[in-house]
């Protein structure tokens, strides 16, 4: 149960009167949404069992057969992975590609069961200290999966390891997320998943991230189509402008009507020469980048060696620049 302390502010009425101890309560209304919200969602959890035990969701139907999206350290590309459902089934998954950009890998399952996908939601809307919750499925030898509760740390753009130029979609999430979860949700207090847990990734900090599910939707659809991942990348971390305060844009020396766009926070090597820390861009070729969510479909619609024309403000100054995907 949630409890939560609320303290007088009675002003004192003497000196040596001790002040009244903290009233308690319990909110109950929290606490069965976020009970109602477990129950909704766990029916979409699945475990897996590929190169190691994991978990997943169940991303998309088509008709009796299932997708289900993981952790791409989860499986063996073009392998098998065998599929345990909330109910119990069993079922032998083919997987059908890896991303290792987003981290991702999808694993088709043909049953003579429907399942229902979980409910999409948007990483793009979160914002730091929001709640949340991470899943994991369940072998036969238990009845449920693990749940944590826990606050969201925000949203930012890092490569998920060493030999990827791809800057995805991550959340901090402050749970106690089981080993076992790597590959499931983690969902809004609505129960829309709004990122894949990856614990392959440790960041600077001790919390558990996800990858968030705009960018999971993106090789999810390409993956299912092509059976592989294409696209080219910019080797920049960016944050949406529209998530910086006033006193945030003004020590990174941005002017404050400045709404719309992406700033710039690190440059890899190969771009240091063109573009710089605190750059903010705001259209690339014909389209106008308002957030991550228009760069992510500008990098999807490209490919590796692809020239892209950036327009960028540094300071009060507004800049082209050409660059080249990578």
């Amino acid at each position: 149960m949630l409890s939560v302390q609320v303290y007088s502010k009675k002003k004192k009425e003497t000196e040596t009167k001790q002040s009244e101890p903290p009233q308690e309560y319990t909110v109950t209304d929290y606490t069965s949404d976020l009970t109602e919200m477990a129950k909704n969602v766990q029916g979409s959890i699945v475990r897996v069992n590929g190169v190691e035990k994991a978990s997943g969701f169940v991303f998309g139907t088509d008709n009796n057969t299932i997708y289900v999206v993981t952790a791409a350290s989860v499986t063996d590309e073009n392998g098998k992975a065998t599929v345990t459902f909330d109910s119990g089934a069993q079922k032998e998954g083919t997987v059908l590609g890896e991303d290792p950009g987003s981290g991702i890998s999808v694993i088709k399952v043909d049953t003579d069961f429907t399942a229902s996908a979980i409910t999409r939601g948007s990483a793009d809307q979160v914002d730091a200290g929001e709640y949340g919750a991470a899943f994991g499925g369940h072998d036969r030898s238990v009845s449920e999966g693990a749940i944590s509760f826990g606050v969201m740390s925000g949203v930012f753009t890092d490569t998920l390891n060493a030999g990827s130029a791809y800057h995805t979609q991550l959340i901090g999430f402050d749970g106690n997320v089981a080993a076992e979860s790597n590959g499931g949700p983690l969902c809004d207090v609505s129960g829309a998943v709004i990122g894949m847990i990856n614990t392959d990734y440790h960041g600077n900090g001790a919390d558990t991230y996800a990858v968030g599910i705009n960018d999971v939707k993106k090789a999810y659809d390409e993956i299912v189509a092509d059976g592989k991942v294409s696209r080219g990348t910019l080797d920049l971390s960016l944050t949406n402008v529209s998530r910086l305060a006033s006193y945030q844009k003004n020590e990174r020396g941005m002017m404050l009507d400045q709404t719309d766009g992406v700033i710039v926070n690190q440059v890899g090597d190969a771009l240091k020469d063109i573009i710089q820390e605190d750059d903010v861009i705001t259209r690339i070729n014909t389209k106008d980048i308002t957030n991550m969510s228009d760069v992510r479909d500008v990098l999807y619609g490209c490919n590796s060696g692809d020239e892209l024309d950036i327009t960028l403000v540094r300071g009060e100054e507004e800049t082209e620049v050409k660059v080249t995907a990578q």
